[in-house]
């Protein structure tokens, strides 16, 4: 039997509620964990939409509700697949799409901090 090594490098943490990516137009949605490294996020899928924006999107912007916004990380898109919904989402085609940032600067890279500090909730590892 295989195991899946996991390659992450930073300790991954859950989101509290009303924590956004947003990756294009079209590809927005309730971002699921997050590190120092990357997040991933869901997001309803429509079929009808060209991918090609966001494979060769380049930026993400992270957003949570009491007002904190950290614009236009630097990033690739590392998977974006089908995610089976939850029951909240059941009726719609949802998609998790994994991202890795790359080359924020100190500003970003202290927002980043700041965002896990305090909207974290639990560790994933």
């Amino acid at each position: 039997m295989m195991h899946q090594v996991d390659q992450r490098k930073q300790p991954r943490f859950l989101v509290a509620y009303g924590a956004v990516a947003v990756l294009t137009e079209s590809k927005l949605g309730k971002i699921s964990d997050i590190s120092r490294g990357g997040l991933s996020f869901s997001y309803i899928d429509y079929e009808d939409e060209d991918d090609v924006a966001a494979k060769k999107s380049s930026e993400v912007s992270i957003v949570h509700d009491p007002g904190f916004s950290l614009l236009n990380v630097p990033c690739k898109v590392i998977k974006d697949d089908y995610s089976p919904p939850d029951q909240l989402y059941g009726f719609f085609k949802m998609n998790k799409c994994r991202i890795q940032f790359y080359q924020l600067t100190p500003d970003q890279e202290a927002q980043l901090v700041y965002f896990i500090a305090n909207f974290a909730i639990g560790s994933l590892r």
